[in-house]
């Protein structure tokens, strides 16, 4: 599957190009979860495994930008109904940066599992608001207050390529670990995540196929 499908005119029609983009963020989703098995809830907790954040920081990270971009969707779609423009958030390296900074500093105080709930629900919300979008809408452009253009298609495969990314960070700090730390016993609810994660990768396939 191609990292950046360019639709055609019967992709539009036929919803082709969404559900391959469904099926990307759910396979995406799950080798992100993959990457937690056989570790122990200290390890998921204490140990910086993508720069300096945790497995467990990993996954609020991921809950936070899902929840950024759900509210953009969000406030791109209520602006078309209404014929005003959206007033988007300018995005840059420096307030991503800073939003990267604050959200960091309240993960210590997050439990592992509420954390993990946390990065379910924000997918589910994401999801959800796609849904909402019509195909038409997801490959228009659209300006920002700053005079950008962009699509929401293009925020929607920044989703997967940032758990793609991370992911990719995960399974490198793995590989340098002994077996001893990668094959523990760890919590039951990260098993079931995977297994979830996992069988809507499959799910979406199946559906694209």
């Amino acid at each position: 599957m191609s990292e950046n499908p360019q639709p055609t005119t019967n992709d539009l029609i036929d919803g082709i190009w969404r559900k391959q983009l469904i099926a990307r963020l759910a396979a995406e989703r799950a080798y992100l979860l993959l990457q937690y098995r056989g570790l122990s809830q200290e390890t998921l907790t204490t140990i910086p495994a993508a720069a300096a954040l945790t497995f467990k920081d990993v996954l609020l990270h991921v809950a936070a930008w899902d929840a950024f971009n759900t509210e953009r969707l969000s406030l791109v779609r209520a602006n078309r109904t209404n014929g005003r423009s959206a007033e988007l958030q300018e995005l840059n390296q420096t307030i991503l940066d800073q939003r990267n900074a604050e959200m960091a500093a309240h993960f210590q105080t997050v439990p592992l599992e509420q954390a993990l709930a946390a990065s379910l629900k924000e997918r589910a919300s994401f999801l959800a608001a796609l849904a909402q979008v019509s195909d038409e809408d997801l490959h228009r452009r659209i300006t920002s207050p700053s005079g950008k253009r962009t699509r929401l298609r293009t925020w929607a495969r920044w989703r997967f390529l940032h758990d793609m990314g991370h992911a990719d960070e995960l399974a490198a700090w793995r590989n340098n670990q002994s077996p001893e730390i990668v094959r523990q016993t760890g919590p039951k609810f990260v098993l079931r995540a995977i297994f979830t994660a996992t069988r809507k990768e499959f799910v979406s396939l199946v559906d694209l196929i």
